[in-house]
C-alpha cells in the first residue's frame, strides 16, 4: 500500500460505511484504551478494496500502568472471501439436500456407542410416512423401518468406525 503524509487523515481511506468503527478504534489507541477487534474495508490505489482486522493490547509495567501500546493490523481479505464462499456453498448444499428425493442423513456414533441423527432430510418423512422429527428423535427407531438385512449392515459397519472417526 501507499503510505501518505503525515498530516493525512487515515480514517480518509476507509470505506464510508465503515468509518465509525475505524474512527472509534483510532481514537481509542491514541487514548490509550484497548478496544475490541474490529474489521473494517480500506482502499489502497494498487490493490483495490481490502479488508482489515485491527487489534490493540496494553502491556502493563510493573507499577501496573500501561507503558506501551501494541497494534496489529491483519489483512483478512482472503479469509471474508473463503468464509463467505464456504457459508454459501453450506446454504446451496442444505438447499440441496432438502430437495433430493429420498433420505439424506448423518449418522453419529457416540462414544458410548448410541446412534444419534444429526441431519436427516424432509425426504425421510416422504420415504417413511412418519414425520422427520420423530424420525430424527431416534435413530433406533429410523432403523427398525429399514429392511432387517440393511438395518444390520449399517450396525455393523457403524460398529466398525474408529471412534476418532465417529465423532
Amino acid at each position: 500500500g501507499q503510505v501518505g503524509h503525515p498530516d493525512d487523515d487515515p480514517v480518509d481511506r476507509v470505506q464510508p460505511d465503515d468509518r465509525e468503527a475505524a474512527r472509534k478504534t483510532l481514537a481509542a489507541f491514541k487514548a490509550g484504551r484497548p478496544s475490541p477487534p474490529t474489521s473494517f474495508r480500506i482502499l489502497i490505489a494498487d490493490r483495490g478494496e481490502r479488508t482489515i482486522l485491527a487489534q490493540q493490547g496494553l502491556l502493563p509495567s510493573a507499577s501496573h500502568r500501561p507503558d506501551l501500546m501494541v497494534a496489529v493490523i491483519h489483512d483478512i481479505t482472503e479469509r471474508v472471501a473463503t468464509d463467505r464462499a464456504l457459508a454459501e456453498s453450506h446454504a446451496r448444499l442444505d438447499r440441496l439436500m432438502q430437495v433430493l428425493p429420498g433420505t439424506v442423513y448423518q449418522l453419529r456414533r457416540g462414544k458410548d456407542g448410541s446412534l444419534s441423527l444429526p441431519f436427516l432430510s424432509e425426504g425421510a418423512g416422504q420415504l417413511f410416512g412418519l414425520p422427520v422429527a420423530e424420525l430424527a428423535a431416534s435413530a433406533q427407531r429410523l432403523l427398525s423401518l429399514f429392511p432387517y438385512d440393511q438395518a444390520g449392515a449399517i450396525r455393523r459397519a457403524t460398529s466398525t468406525v474408529p471412534d476418532e472417526i465417529a465423532q
